[in-house]
C-alpha cells in the first residue's frame, strides 16, 4: 500500500463518555482500510474501549491528566509533540474539552500539523470559561466537523462569521443482519447515561402516566451516570419497581435492542444521538424529543416526536405506538432503510476523509481506495 499523505493523530479527553467511543469505534478502522494510519491519544485512563481498538489494530496511547493546569499535563504535551515529530502525524483531530485545548496548543507549537475540531453536541455545556476558551479553540482551528444540522447550527450561532470551514461528519452504525423479532408483550426502552441532559426523569414519568392509564408494558433504562440513584429514587417513588427496569451499563445492547417495541429517548439536549441510530438499524421505531439532531432522524416515516421535557407528551406518543401496531412496523422497517443508506461507516468514512483532505490541502481521490 502507498505512502499515505494524510497521517491522523485522534487526541480525546476520554474514551468512557458520551458517544465519541462508539463513533471512533465506527470510523478509525474503516479509515485504516482505505490506507490513513491512524492512532489514538487518551487524556484519561482507559482499559476497554482503548483495547477494543487495539484488537481493530489501532495504536492507543494512554495518559492520566486530572487538571489542564498540571505538570502532569505540560509533560504529556511535550511528550504527544515528540511523538507527532518522530512518527509523522500531520493532522490532529481532537475531541472533547480538554483534547481540543491540547490540540491547539500543539497546532501552535509542532510546525507542520493540522488541527481539526469535533463538535458532536449543541453545547449545553459551554458555561463559564468553556464558552470563550471553545470559542478561542474553534477559531483557531484549521476546520471543524459537527455530526448534524443542528449541531452546525449551534457552532455557527456561537463563533458567529469567523471560524473555520465546518465538515459534516455523520454518526454511524454497522446494520445487524436481522431486524429486531421481538416477543410477547410490550418492552420499551430507553439507552443512554443517566444525566440530566439525557431526561431519565421524563422517561420514567412517562412511565407512570403509562401505568395511570391502564396500559401493560416493561420498560428498561439501560445506562449509568451521575444521575442514577435519583433516577432510582424516582421509579421508587412512583412505585415503578415491577415496571420499570434499572440494569446500569448494559454491555449486551444488541439482545436489549432486539427485545424492544419501541425506543424512547427523551433528551433535553442531543446532537445527532447513537442509541437513535442503533434503535433504528434493528428496525425499532424511535420515539423522541424534538430536539437537537433527533427531528434529522425521526420522522414520520421512521417514528415519533414530542416536545421537550413533556412526559405527558411522551406518553401519549407511547400509546398512539401501542394503539398502531401495523403502522408502527411500517415506521421500523423505514427507519433500517434510511440507516443502511444514510449512515453506514463507509458514508461516514467518505465524510471524514473529505475533512482531513479539506484541512491538508490533498487533493481527492488520495487515501481513498478501499
Amino acid at each position: 500500500m502507498p505512502d499515505s499523505p494524510i497521517r491522523l493523530m485522534v487526541l480525546v479527553d476520554s474514551l468512557m463518555r458520551g458517544g465519541v467511543p462508539t463513533h471512533l469505534k465506527m470510523l478509525l478502522p474503516a479509515l485504516a482500510a482505505r490506507g490513513v494510519p491512524v492512532c489514538v491519544v487518551c487524556l484519561e485512563r482507559d482499559e476497554v474501549v482503548g483495547a477494543e481498538l487495539e484488537a481493530m489494530g489501532i495504536p492507543v496511547r494512554r495518559f492520566r491528566i486530572r487538571k489542564l493546569r498540571s505538570r502532569m499535563a505540560l509533560d504529556a504535551l511535550f511528550s504527544i509533540r515528540a511523538s507527532i515529530r518522530a512518527e509523522g502525524w500531520n493532522v490532529i483531530a481532537s475531541y472533547l474539552f480538554s483534547a481540543c485545548f491540547l490540540g491547539s496548543i500543539l497546532r501552535r507549537i509542532t510546525p507542520g500539523v493540522r488541527h481539526l475540531v469535533a463538535w458532536r453536541d449543541t453545547g449545553f455545556w459551554l458555561t463559564g470559561y468553556y464558552r470563550p476558551c471553545m470559542t478561542w479553540i474553534s477559531r483557531l482551528a484549521d476546520g471543524l466537523t459537527a455530526n448534524s444540522d443542528a449541531v452546525e447550527c449551534a457552532v455557527e450561532q456561537y463563533l458567529g462569521r469567523r471560524h473555520p470551514r465546518i465538515w459534516r461528519v455523520p454518526n454511524a452504525v454497522t446494520l445487524p443482519p436481522q431486524a429486531a423479532l421481538p416477543g410477547a408483550g410490550f418492552h420499551i426502552g430507553m439507552v443512554g447515561r443517566c444525566s440530566r441532559e439525557k431526561g431519565p426523569d421524563v422517561f420514567v414519568d412517562a412511565m407512570a402516566h403509562l401505568r395511570d392509564a391502564g396500559r401493560d408494558f416493561t420498560a428498561t433504562l439501560a445506562g449509568d451516570g451521575p444521575e442514577y440513584a435519583a433516577v432510582r429514587e424516582r421509579v421508587e417513588a412512583l412505585r415503578l419497581e415491577d415496571r420499570v427496569a434499572l440494569p446500569g451499563m448494559v454491555l449486551d445492547t444488541e439482545g436489549l435492542y432486539r427485545s424492544l417495541r419501541l425506543l424512547c429517548v427523551p433528551s433535553r439536549s442531543e446532537g445527532f444521538s447513537n442509541a437513535v441510530l442503533e434503535g433504528m438499524s434493528y428496525g425499532v421505531p424511535v420515539v423522541a424529543s424534538a430536539v437537537g439532531g433527533n427531528p434529522e432522524l425521526v420522522s414520520d416515516r421512521t417514528g415519533r416526536l414530542f416536545e421537550t421535557e413533556n412526559a405527558p407528551a411522551l406518553a401519549r406518543e407511547i400509546m398512539w405506538c401501542m394503539d398502531h401496531p401495523a403502522e408502527c412496523a411500517a415506521m421500523g422497517a423505514a427507519a433500517r432503510e434510511r440507516v443502511a443508506r444514510e449512515y453506514s461507516p463507509n458514508v461516514q468514512c467518505a465524510a471524514m476523509l473529505a475533512a482531513l483532505r479539506g484541512v491538508l490541502g490533498v487533493p481527492d481521490g488520495i487515501s481513498s481506495t478501499p
